[in-house]
């Protein structure tokens, strides 16, 4: 009974540490950035315009716009948690053919874009850009 009870404080041990572990790193689980260099030329089947913004704690947030002329409104595309927007002409075809203007945005430390990735940041960056559309549409 003895060695079932070390085994059992052993292995909960374990599984605290782990847990943990998890916590600690959950931003470095979660984000996976592919970051580029600055003079990464993006290609697009239609035009762009690349846009950087400037957030309040001084970051830099790359956008890819292709434009669409009589838009029927606009799309914020945030992609998943790995990769960034170079490997979104897919998507720009897509939704530029069904008569949107999209922004294609690379998170905090992805792609082109600077800072430091957390939760609170991604939350604070898309009211950003949604604010920015706003003005535009």
């Amino acid at each position: 009974m003895k060695r079932l009870k070390t085994v059992a404080i052993i292995l909960l041990t374990l599984y605290a540490m782990l847990v943990l572990m998890a916590f600690g790193f959950q931003e470095r689980l979660i984000f996976l950035p592919d970051p580029l260099p600055l003079n990464y030329k993006y290609e697009f089947h239609q035009p762009y315009k690349e846009i950087f913004i400037t957030t309040d704690d001084g970051a830099k947030l790359n956008v890819i716009h292709p434009q669409h002329e009589n838009a029927k409104g606009a799309i914020l595309y945030f992609h998943g948690n790995s990769g960034n927007i170079s490997k979104l002409g897919h998507v720009a075809d897509l939704l530029s053919g069904k008569g949107y203007d999209i922004f294609l945005v690379d998170y905090r430390t992805y792609g082109k874009s600077t800072g430091k990735i957390s939760e609170a940041a991604l939350r604070v960056d898309a009211q950003l850009l949604y604010n920015m559309a706003l003005e535009v549409y």
